[in-house]
């Protein structure tokens, strides 16, 4: 008896050129809205980019604000990927004065490493720059998406790592010194390109820099821990002046 077998279906070509459209317009955008910020990128550059045309910005995502906002998304998304479950780790852990430090150390470099990340030559990092130097309507995505997770985990381990409150104010400005000394690499890519003659960032290139990110959290605990001066946090309505 003959049976006859139907041939099998290949994947949809449709649906799979789509997609690959789609990433690549996620990828330009996140390029040019990292390097030029939202107004100084147009959908006709992004499309070019993407080689795409620009009628596909809109099938694929609604629109340029739309495609901000899904660069957003994606960004937050790829870097929490990381980090929270780091960060979510080192709090089951509860660790103590030593273990934080090195807690402090991996996470730092961990971060540093997403803003360099030579995947995308570090295009999710100035996007993420940019939008904590100058907010817009990308700032609640990553901020709530795992920005505010990060600072305020690198506070508390500050603080255990050197005796003070994990609320101190002292220990949220070293904190903010810390994290802001990592986006410095990100933001100012191009500033250490030229002085360092070198035109790309390699991955031994990053991780020298994780590791400078690492051995800064070091110091700044030892030095505190030497003078823990905690820093009360300032009252409502009154002005805060350094001693």
């Amino acid at each position: 008896m003959y049976y006859h077998n139907p041939p099998r279906r290949g994947p949809d070509v449709r649906r799979v050129r789509g997609r690959a459209t789609r990433s690549r317009l996620l990828s330009a955008a996140t390029r040019e809205f990292g390097l030029r910020g939202y107004d100084a990128t147009s959908t006709r550059t992004i499309a070019s980019v993407a080689r795409a045309n620009q009628a596909s910005i809109r099938y694929h995502f609604g629109g340029k604000d739309e495609l901000y906002l899904a660069v957003a998304n994606s960004v937050a998304e790829k870097h929490g990927n990381v980090l929270l479950p780091m960060i979510m780790r080192s709090r089951r852990a509860f660790p103590n004065r030593a273990t934080a430090r090195n807690d402090l150390a991996e996470i730092m470099a961990a971060f540093t490493r997403q803003l360099l990340d030579v995947s995308d030559a570090g295009a999710g990092g100035m996007f993420v720059a940019r939008e904590l130097m100058t907010p817009g309507v990308g700032f609640p995505i990553l901020y709530h998406g795992y920005i505010r997770e990060l600072h305020e985990h690198v506070t508390t381990l500050l603080a255990r790592a050197t005796a003070r409150l994990p609320r101190a104010f002292d220990a949220i400005i070293d904190a903010h010194s810390l994290i802001g000394a990592a986006l410095g690499f990100a933001s100012m890519r191009r500033v250490l390109r030229q002085r360092s003659y070198r035109p790309t960032f390699t991955k031994e290139r990053v991780e020298l820099v994780a590791g400078r990110i690492a051995a800064l959290t070091g110091y700044m605990s030892e030095q505190r821990a030497m003078s823990p001066t905690a820093i009360a946090p300032p009252r409502v309505g009154t002005a805060y002046t350094p001693a």
